[in-house]
């Protein structure tokens, strides 16, 4: 075991299973985190996968380094699924990522170490607590708990993942719902080890040109898969034609159909804001959303919104409520509609944006205050006290 005396004291590991360029929730969370440490003068660096395999070992983007390795685990699912290759490369590469591993943290010594994503990175992090005793972090982001209820409770994996969240000093979820969800899954977790650590959005979000004067169509941002609820888009398009319906996301193909609904696939950020500043309304028609990023993003360009009252969404219309009076908070529930997620109630959300008789100015004008609560800065002035404490 390392002696704490010979640890750099301001030198963090964030260790997300999946990183740069790679884009996604887990990964936008892991660079800001970096960012925000990095201005409050700390020495960041990044574990992570290599994947995909084109990706170089080692990489420096924004003064932060990048060291990625190959993570393979659970061999015995390689047999069921009769992937020898696999088997074969966890043999050689199991061994020979734990070497570099150990030589990377007695070259730098690091004081904590933060996991992003409960993944790819497990056995080694036991491992490597137990050689140098670092402070640890664990972050869930949603998916990550509910993959984790499904492990058999024989496992070895499910063995290291207790033992990792009980040497933990500090767990974060993104939402109260999610810690929620962290407490029911493991009831032996100390609740005081517990926090929220909400999400924020790119600084791109926090002040964008706000638009008067919306385009007569409706816009859903989502992966193409059943808990995102795109399905009910669709049902919607054939009550409301004479709107158009665009979508965007990854696993739908671009394609402008013969119906009212445009698919733009995989898009870069700034499309999906561009649209969202653009449109008459954003409709996000989850059946299960750990945070609901996309809310807040829609908040901050100033769109009207019908959202699905699931999972940390009604946390993010908290939070956006946070600063505004009561008469701001009245403009705010006209224009934002939380309903169930059923074609129905999504109806009837539309319908009463449709009717508001309060002018979009008077909405817009507030959106300023919104945007300020999700700064990425705001978000993490916490968890940095937290580090803070740690440290000492």
């Amino acid at each position: 075991m390392v002696n704490q005396k010979n640890k750099n004291l301001n030198s963090i590991f964030i260790w997300p299973s999946s990183f740069h360029p790679v884009s996604g929730g887990v990964q936008t969370v892991a660079i800001e985190i970096g960012k925000f440490l990095l201005k409050n003068k700390w020495k960041v660096k990044y574990i992570t996968n290599r994947y995909p395999r084109k990706l170089e070992k080692n990489e420096t983007i924004n003064s932060m380094q990048i060291h990625r390795f190959t993570f393979l685990h659970s061999p015995l699912n390689y047999l069921k699924s009769f992937r020898i290759d696999l088997v074969f490369a966890w043999i050689l590469y199991k061994p020979i990522t734990c070497i570099k591993l150990i030589l990377l943290f007695s070259k730098i010594r690091p004081n904590t170490v933060n996991l992003h994503f409960l993944d790819n990175q497990v056995f080694e992090t036991f491992l490597l607590k137990k050689i140098f005793d670092f402070k640890l972090i664990i972050s869930f982001h949603g998916n990550d708990i509910e993959k984790i209820s499904t492990i058999s409770t024989k496992s070895f994996r499910l063995f290291f993942i207790k033992q990792l969240l009980n040497q933990a000093e500090l767990i974060t979820g993104c939402s109260n719902y999610i810690t929620k969800k962290i407490a029911f899954t493991f009831p032996n977790v100390k609740s005081e080890k517990l926090t929220i650590l909400y999400n924020g959005v790119g600084k791109e979000f926090l002040n964008p040109p706000l638009k008067y004067n919306k385009d007569d169509y409706f816009f859903s941002a989502g992966r193409n898969v059943p808990v995102k609820g795109l399905d009910l888009i669709f049902s919607l398009s054939k009550r409301y034609k004479q709107h158009p319906f665009i979508v965007a996301g990854e696993g739908f193909k671009r394609v402008k159909n013969k119906s009212n609904i445009i698919l733009l696939g995989l898009v870069e950020s700034s499309e999906i804001m561009r649209n969202m500043i653009n449109c008459s309304m954003v409709i996000i028609p989850s059946r299960s959303e750990a945070f609901g990023i996309v809310v807040a993003e829609a908040l901050c360009c100033g769109s009207p919104i019908v959202a699905t009252n699931v999972g940390g969404i009604p946390e993010v219309m908290e939070l956006a409520k946070s600063s505004l009076n009561q008469n701001e908070i009245c403009i705010f529930d006209y224009w934002v509609k939380l309903v169930e997620p059923s074609v129905t109630s999504l109806i009837d959300g539309i319908n009463d944006i449709s009717e508001s008789s309060i002018p979009i100015e008077n909405y817009l004008e507030i959106i300023p205050k919104v945007q300020k609560q999700f700064s990425w800065d705001k978000r993490l002035n916490t968890y940095h006290e937290s580090l803070l404490c740690l440290s000492l």
